[in-house]
């Protein structure tokens, strides 16, 4: 969930340069509808708050992350509408894990510094983050996600 209040006081707009200041809120479960179910209450709740603007659930509960470790490699595996999807865990910009990070539509947004990347793809979306994150050609075989290293 993501939502942005505005800010109090002119210096602090103008320092801000009249943007609002984001806030995100990470809501996670083991069962989707439940978790879903909650943050919708969550965000009902906020939105009675009159400072608040923009208020969403730019995760879409039907497009989960899934942080996988195998040795020393950490691993996303993304799930787009059942098309599966794998990169590197580790945003190439600092220590941010992609698979804790907000997702909308085929964009993973790092939880570290904000930077973006193409989930398909691995290109970067946008700064701070400059060099692609590395992905994975993956498949389904007998139900579980494969990669080719």
């Amino acid at each position: 969930m993501r939502f942005s209040f505005e800010a109090g006081d002119v210096i602090s707009q103008v320092l801000n340069t009249g943007s609002p200041y984001p806030v995100n809120v990470v809501v996670t479960g083991n069962d989707l509808a439940k978790t879903r179910a909650h943050a919708e209450k969550i965000q009902a709740e906020l939105a009675r708050v009159p400072e608040l603007r923009d208020l969403s659930i730019p995760l879409a509960l039907d497009y989960p992350a899934l942080k996988v470790e195998i040795g020393d490699l950490a691993l996303a595996v993304f799930n787009l509408g059942g098309e599966f999807y794998v990169t590197d865990d580790t945003c190439t910009h600092g220590p941010g894990s992609l698979s804790e990070g907000y997702i909308e539509d085929d964009i993973v947004e790092c939880n570290f510094h904000n930077g973006q990347f193409n989930i398909r793809t691995g290109a970067v979306v946008s700064p701070p983050c400059m060099v692609a994150v590395k992905t994975y050609p993956a498949m389904v075989v007998d139900g579980k996600v494969t990669i080719e290293m």
